[in-house]
């Protein structure tokens, strides 16, 4: 999920969670009390009404009681007299923190709660207060507030009376406040639930890939690249640890060649320092023997000479490699390309060639069977780099042996196509090479 997308479900998480868990929380609230007898939650709508109406609220919670006891007490007159009957509409009111008074004329016959009763039995409303009060429940307020419910009934002897279903405000509205403690409780407990919830769901997707990146990005400052990273997840944060872990890869690539360059090019050096000091003694030896008269004759006079001149080209060659490895790795090798007379080139590079291959006794043969105006976009400076390159390997392949070095140069285009022609073409030449073998002559194609 990308960034936005959590960012999203943030939001709905932080406005729509709460509210989910908040009623599944007054729900549970609300059998807990039904479950100890409070009963004080009705539907949504006396809900609604406890905060809107409270006195209202309290007074609809007896109704379906008060609605019953009617219609029974109207229908068996007896039961205003048995007293099993009257405590069992006592104890349904008791959950409602209500009771029952039973008045026969002017005699209180039944009081299901008597300490409540005499906290407020001088304030029960008189007949005279009573014409201008709701039989269907009145609010007293004061000390020790109370709703009071008031129904005429007329006893089995057939005198008349009353009966009075008593709500006790101040019991109510302490639940009430309990309850309301539960709810705020709840409420933050709720919050600090999805907050915690939020926030675990955020470091595993964005502050903990952060980390991560971070602890990489200070292992690669101190040249630390044997490590990886791994790309969880197809968001903004799981592209860049894919793109960080290529690039360290790359850079690591670049590194181990870098390091192998480095390798290589001190191998180089040392090498060519190495091979110097031959020629380089070789060279001061002739020229002492000369100096002091060792090479006496003329004959051996230019001998010595000649070996100091193929010794100082041995040198000028190495001299020449070491410049262009060190243009190679400063990446500043120019290339003056233009158009070469194929023909001519190669007559001078085995004119030039053949005068230092006859000097260590090896024979070089030129064949050419291209036309003779043929002109080629090249570089002569880099191309006589690689053709003294592929001659100085077959002289050293060569080894102490005379052989004799064959530059043959033939058109690509015009060799024939036909594949068992090209392969009876490599058999007759395998087979001259092996003749030539025997006969103690070597040659090197190029």
């Amino acid at each position: 999920m990308r960034i936005r997308g959590k960012l999203l479900c943030s939001f709905l998480i932080i406005t729509i969670l709460p509210i989910l868990l908040l009623f599944g929380t007054i729900r549970a609230i609300y059998q807990v009390q039904m479950e100890d007898g409070v009963n004080l939650m009705e539907p949504a709508s006396s809900v609604t009404s406890l905060f809107s109406n409270p006195v209202q609220f309290m007074n609809q919670m007896t109704e379906e009681i008060y609605e019953d006891m009617i219609e029974d007490l109207d229908r068996n007159a007896c039961h205003l007299e048995n007293e099993q009957q009257l405590e069992k509409y006592n104890t349904r009111l008791q959950w409602k923190y209500s009771f029952l008074v039973i008045k026969k004329e002017e005699k209180y016959q039944y009081i299901g709660k008597k300490e409540s009763f005499l906290k407020i039995e001088s304030r029960i409303p008189t007949k005279e207060q009573w014409k201008v009060l709701a039989d269907s429940g009145s609010y007293v307020g004061g000390e020790n507030a109370f709703i009071i419910k008031r129904h005429s009934v007329t006893f089995s002897d057939g005198k008349k009376g009353y009966f009075y279903v008593v709500t006790m405000i101040d019991g109510l509205l302490s639940a009430i406040r309990s309850i309301a403690v539960q709810f705020v409780v709840s409420f933050l407990a709720i919050i600090l639930f999805t907050a915690c919830l939020l926030m675990l769901w955020i470091y595993s997707g964005i502050v903990r890939p952060i980390n991560i990146l971070k602890n990489a990005t200070h292992k690669m400052r101190d040249g630390e690249l044997d490590f990886s990273i791994e790309a969880k997840g197809k968001d903004e944060i799981g592209m860049l640890c894919q793109d960080f872990e290529e690039m360290r890869l790359r850079l690591k690539e670049s590194t181990e060649m870098r390091l192998r360059y480095e390798q290589e090019m001190r191998e180089l050096v040392s090498n060519i320092s190495h091979d110097l000091k031959t020629p380089l003694t070789a060279i001061e030896g002739y020229t002492e023997g000369i100096l002091d008269g060792v090479a006496a004759t003329p004959e051996k006079q230019e001998k010595y000479l000649r070996t100091i001149y193929k010794k100082a080209k041995e040198m000028a060659m190495l001299v020449d490699e070491l410049s262009t490895s060190s243009k190679i790795e400063n990446g500043i090798v120019p290339y003056n390309i233009r158009y070469v007379n194929i023909n001519d080139y190669f007559e001078d590079c085995v004119e030039e060639i053949e005068i230092d291959l006859g000097l260590q006794g090896i024979r070089l043969q030129y064949q050419n069977e291209l036309e003779k105006n043929i002109r080629v976009a090249m570089d002569p400076e880099q191309l006589k780099r690689v053709i003294n390159n592929i001659i100085g390997n077959a002289v050293k392949y060569l080894g102490e042996q005379q052989g004799c070095i064959l530059i043959h140069l033939v058109d690509e285009q015009k060799l024939p196509k036909n594949i068992d022609y090209i392969e009876q073409k490599k058999e007759k030449k395998r087979q001259e090479k092996e003749s030539e073998r025997k006969q103690g002559v070597i040659y090197q194609n190029t």
